[in-house]
């Protein structure tokens, strides 16, 4: 399938839409319809997963269970019924939902050429010796005050009355909100895509 993004434009009819499919049948769907000869988009997502306390990269669909797809309204829509695993297209008013022109192209374009989206957490400036609270982890409800980010990307340094005399822990960045003046916390990080 060719990466020209001039290829999939409203034309002769065809436009992108969007199916639902059978949990985790994603790729199974798309290989069928690459054989009936029509395209697909399965965007998918670099996103880190806690797993035995460290966060691990992982690619898992962006959007789990659903397949975008470059159809003509009759001829491709009567195909897709031989399709298994997937469930229907997704429809409102009984028309195929269409995409908006140029989300497809924006998605692969943020690929950049990786063959995924990658997410990553962007800091939020904190001031030195700011109140935090830990929200997850074996810490989880206990506060304690800003120090430093790590050098290592995604961790923190947090001064803590866990032990005598006060203790510094490293944490994960996502474990982490900061407590603003109204006593709310919040995160310290937030997830940003490009």
């Amino acid at each position: 399938m060719s990466r020209d993004t001039t290829r999939w434009r409203e034309t002769d009819g065809r436009y992108w839409s969007v199916l639902k499919t059978e949990p985790r049948k994603e790729r199974y769907v798309q290989c069928q319809l690459r054989d009936l000869g029509i395209d697909t988009y399965f965007p998918l997502l670099k996103n880190f997963r806690k797993y035995m306390r460290k966060c691990q990269p992982q690619i898992e669909p962006f959007f789990p269970g659903y397949l975008f797809v470059y159809i003509d309204r009759e001829p491709d829509l009567f195909h897709l019924r031989q399709v298994r695993g997937l469930n229907y297209v997704v429809s409102f008013d009984g028309q195929p939902a269409r995409l908006e022109p140029g989300i497809v192209e924006e998605f692969r374009r943020r690929e950049d050429g990786k063959g995924y989206i990658c997410i990553r957490l962007v800091k939020r400036e904190i001031p030195l010796h700011a109140p935090v609270r830990i929200v997850e982890g074996p810490f989880a409800g206990h506060r304690g005050l800003f120090v430093r980010y790590l050098e290592s990307s995604q961790r923190i340094c947090v001064l803590m009355d866990i032990l005598k005399p006060q203790t510094l822990l490293e944490l994960p960045l996502g474990s982490i909100a900061a407590e603003l003046s109204d006593g709310v916390p919040q995160h310290v990080a937030s997830a940003l895509w490009h």
